[in-house]
């Protein structure tokens, strides 16, 4: 019985997988920014952005003086555009490093409250499974646990987002 119960979890999570939607699985999810230009493209917007950068105001290492920098150039050029296009060209400066651990914090909660809703329908499985032995103690705590998980991805998210808006004044 207890053989067939896991059969039958096994299958259905792998069914749910196999027909979820990859955009539920973050397909675009990447820890390096992409930049969507070409590397003559970023080799520009990265030479008009350095003279930006050196003639803003403010500490030299501080995000208040990129998104100066960033917000004097010309056109919709994002902070994830000006980072990925230091990765792509390989001119990656030593003032990147906040911008880039404000984006690896936003996209790394991402993917917790990705794996949080993972949790929580593995959770449901177990539960649905778990009311035929009557045995439902370890598929409460699993959607207890990823219940808090998906809380605290979310607060973290948004922690992020007021110190960056904080910091970039």
């Amino acid at each position: 019985m207890i053989k067939l119960k896991k059969n039958i979890a096994s299958a259905m999570i792998l069914i749910s997988i196999l027909c979820l939607n990859t955009s539920v699985f973050a397909q675009d999810f990447s820890l390096l920014p992409k930049a969507g230009k070409n590397n003559n493209e970023c080799t520009k917007i990265l030479k008009d952005f350095d003279i930006k950068y050196q003639s803003a105001s403010g500490g030299y290492n501080t995000y208040a003086r990129f998104d100066a920098a960033r917000t004097a150039l010309d056109g919709d050029i994002t902070e994830a555009n000006i980072l990925g296009c230091g990765v792509v060209t390989g001119r990656i400066r030593l003032y990147f490093w906040k911008p880039y651990v404000a984006f690896l914090i936003q996209n790394l909660s991402v993917l917790a409250g990705v794996l949080s809703m993972l949790f929580i329908t593995l959770g449901g499985y177990q539960y649905f499974l778990a009311m035929v032995s009557g045995e439902d103690s370890n598929a409460k705590n699993t959607v207890k646990n990823a219940i808090l998980g998906l809380v605290i991805s979310f607060s973290s998210w948004m922690i992020v987002e007021i110190v960056q808006s904080f910091v970039s004044r």
